[in-house]
């Protein structure tokens, strides 16, 4: 999916500098419009995020995981999304739209939505911290037949080649 990128907030910012809780808070309280998109490197490769936000509560979400070749919308990914917040490998960007631009987007992308009011008693509920085996019990049914480059590479002997 293509995201317009009208009005950079923050770019290319590690996430071990953020506080999951504040910037959640903060988005809320400034009623902030637009999305954050964030990439971590974790023990499942690389996962892709996108929180989308109306008037500071999120009104979306998409998680994608291209080495199993996982795409999940709405409430699911709104889960992987949080818990991925919480992992400090990773990249965040934030970029402000206009309440229209992300109304068409959502328009357009039915499958994205869900709806979480973020105020400070909502975020006290939510846990920041990283599960790494969520990805694993949420998904066993999806990636069991996938063989990854490591594994494909042992396969075919491709290490003994590459060591010379």
């Amino acid at each position: 999916m293509n995201l317009p990128i009208s009005k950079p907030i923050i770019e290319n910012v590690s996430l071990d500098a953020i506080d999951p809780f504040k910037l959640l808070f903060d988005l809320n309280k400034k009623q902030f419009t637009g999305y954050i998109y964030f990439v971590v490197h974790s023990l499942n490769n690389f996962e892709e995020n996108i929180l989308l936000f109306l008037k500071g509560n999120v009104a979306g979400s998409i998680y994608l995981n291209n080495t199993y070749n996982v795409e999940i919308y709405g409430k699911e990914a709104f889960e992987f999304s949080l818990n991925n917040l919480s992992y400090k490998e990773g990249v965040i960007n934030i970029y402000e739209l206009s309440a229209e631009q992300l109304k068409l987007i959502l328009i357009f992308n039915d499958k994205i939505k869900f709806e979480s009011k973020f105020d400070e008693k909502s975020l006290l509920k939510f846990k920041f911290k990283y599960n790494e085996n969520l990805f694993k019990e949420r998904l066993k049914n999806k990636i069991l037949n996938v063989d990854l480059r490591g594994d494909l590479f042992n396969k075919f002997n491709i290490n003994e080649l590459l060591r010379l």
